[in-house]
């Protein structure tokens, strides 16, 4: 009977890891600013409203960090428009990159913005 007990036990276990672990996290740009001074990058003091809304997304703003001009969306996964983005992996022609339901569009190159914005 303890066998039994066990197995069930561990079978239940093994359902509920793969079930959690299936869905994709769901991040939001709330502590990217802060994330990114943690790691040591410059970041002006002053966002640049965008008007998200027209791509689709549920927030986004612009900053400048490390002297390089970016701009943050925060998408609904779900969303038609993200799909788009994601498939093409650019935004109007201009290649972006995407982490979670997050995307980095950059006006320049930095490959340390790119490395923070990757692991927030």
């Amino acid at each position: 009977m303890k066998k039994v007990m066990v197995i069930v036990t561990l079978f239940g276990l093994f359902i509920l890891g793969a079930c959690s672990g299936g869905a994709a996290e769901t991040k939001s740009l709330d502590g990217i600013e802060q994330h990114f001074k943690d790691v040591g990058l410059e970041v002006a003091d002053e966002k640049q409203d965008k008007m998200f809304q027209m791509i689709g997304a549920k927030n986004g703003f612009g900053l400048d960090v490390e002297g390089t001009a970016i701009e943050l969306y925060e998408f609904d996964k779900g969303a038609d428009q993200f799909k788009v983005i994601k498939e093409q992996e650019a935004m109007n022609g201009t290649p972006v990159t995407l982490n979670g339901n997050l995307i980095l569009l950059m006006h320049g190159e930095n490959k340390e913005v790119v490395e923070a914005f990757e692991e927030y």
